[in-house]
């Protein structure tokens, strides 16, 4: 069988080294599954938080607690599995009133300021901007926006140059005119 100039220079890439990284443990800890009349205890050790990454990139976050685990039922497993995970990385959806409490340092700024915005209100949109990260929080922040825009005199190009002036992108504009369905 002939060699192709392919099959010559052919040669898998090997895989990215896999890492576990720990964020965090309570030792002693003793976990249990608690129904309205009883408790179940699922495990006893030093409970982790894990990281599995390879490369750069993670694979996934488990829980352990230890080696050995009392399951009583495969379903006791999942449903402490699901509540355990909804504990460790609950999400929320912003509201309005996280909205106005990041911008709040912005309002007079934005009112009648000129030059670099005070420090607080650039925390402040920071915060906002690393809040927002769904669409459906982002069109929130953007409405809540759009509608206190609505309320207050603010000066356009402030609000405009505010994301740039703070050194920070924001996925919409401060305006009361934004689209906030894009």
């Amino acid at each position: 069988m002939e060699n192709s100039p392919r099959s010559e220079c052919y040669s898998p890439s090997a895989l990215p080294d896999s890492a576990e990284d720990s964020y965090f443990t309570i030792p002693g800890a003793i976990v249990h599954l608690i129904d309205t009349h009883y408790s179940v205890e699922l495990a006893a050790g030093d409970l982790q938080i894990i990281r599995l990454r390879q490369g750069d990139n993670s694979g996934a976050v488990l829980v352990a607690v230890s080696d050995e685990i009392d399951m009583p039922s495969f379903t006791q497993a999942i449903l402490f599995l699901a509540v355990l995970a909804a504990v460790v990385a609950p999400s929320r959806a912003i509201t309005c009133s996280d909205v106005m409490k990041d911008l709040r340092p912005c309002i007079n700024y934005l009112k009648s300021g000129s030059g670099t915005p005070p420090s607080p209100c650039c925390t402040g949109a920071s915060s906002l901007a690393s809040a927002a990260t769904t669409t459906a929080d982002k069109q929130t922040a953007c409405n809540c926006i759009k509608n206190a825009a609505k309320s207050i005199t603010i000066k356009p190009e402030l609000a405009k140059a505010l994301p740039g002036n703070c050194g920070i992108s924001m996925p919409f504009q401060i305006s009361p005119n934004v689209d906030c369905s894009k």
